[in-house]
C-alpha cells in the first residue's frame, strides 16, 4: 500500500490488526505476558508492543535461524527495552524476570511454567507442521496459558515424507482444538487478512478462552 510517499506492506496491516485484537483482550491485564509461536521476523511483536504499553513481556519462539533474524530486528527496533536471548537467563514468564522481550529457540518452549502466560498466538504455522508437533504445542498451551489462545490457520491437508520413508500429515486449523474442559471457543471466523499465496486455502481465525 502506497500512502504519503511510503510503502506499507500487507504484513504490517495484518500485524496491526492482530495487535489491536490483543490489546482489547488484555485491556484489564496491566502486566500481561504474550507468547508467540512461529514469530518470524518479529513484526507482530513490534506492532503489539507499539500499541500496548501494558504488555509486561513478549516472548517469541521459532527455529534458531529465524530467531537470530528476529533478535536483530527487535534489538534494533527497541533500543530502550531489555531483550533476553537464549543462554542469557531463565526461560521464564515470571514477573520477577527483568526483561521486556525474549527470543528463544522453539525447542525450549516446554520450560515455561504452568499458568504463566496470558495470551498465546500463532499465525499460519500450526496447520503446516507435522501433526505430532502441533499436538505437542497444544499440550504446552493447555498447561501454560491462563487466559487466551488465539491463532489463524488453514484447513488444507498436507502429507510429509519422513527421513525413514514413512509419511505423516498435519492437523488442520479447524481440528486444532484445546480441551473443552479447560477452554471455550469465543469465535471462529474467516480470516480477515490473507496472504496472496493462501487464496486457494480455506482459512479461519480462532480465539479460545480459559475457563478453568
Amino acid at each position: 500500500v502506497l500512502t504519503n510517499g511510503k510503502v506499507i506492506s500487507h504484513e504490517t496491516l495484518r500485524h496491526a490488526y492482530y495487535a489491536v485484537e490483543m490489546s482489547a483482550l488484555l485491556c484489564d491485564s496491566p502486566e500481561a505476558t504474550i507468547v508467540e509461536i512461529g514469530s518470524g521476523l518479529g513484526g507482530q511483536a513490534y506492532q503489539a508492543l507499539l500499541m500496548n504499553n501494558k504488555i509486561s513481556k513478549y516472548i517469541l519462539f521459532d527455529i534458531p535461524e529465524v530467531a537470530a533474524i528476529s533478535s536483530y530486528f527487535l534489538l534494533s527496533a527497541f533500543p530502550n527495552k531489555k531483550v533476553r536471548l537464549y543462554g542469557e537467563g531463565l526461560i521464564s514468564a515470571d514477573s520477577s524476570e527483568e526483561y521486556d522481550i525474549a527470543v528463544f529457540p522453539h525447542f525450549s518452549i516446554n520450560q515455561l511454567s504452568d499458568s504463566s502466560v496470558d495470551l498465546f498466538y500463532n499465525s499460519c504455522s500450526f496447520s503446516e507442521m507435522d501433526g505430532d508437533t502441533s499436538k505437542e504445542y497444544l499440550s504446552i498451551i493447555q498447561r501454560v496459558c491462563c487466559k487466551y489462545f488465539m491463532h489463524d490457520n488453514h484447513d488444507a491437508i498436507f502429507e510429509f515424507k519422513n527421513p525413514d520413508g514413512s509419511t505423516s500429515s498435519n492437523i488442520i486449523g479447524s481440528e486444532l482444538i484445546p480441551d473443552s474442559e479447560l477452554f471455550q471457543r469465543v469465535y471462529k471466523k474467516p480470516r480477515v487478512h490473507g496472504l496472496p499465496e493462501d487464496r486457494s486455502f480455506v482459512h479461519y481465525e480462532y480465539l479460545y478462552e480459559r475457563i478453568s
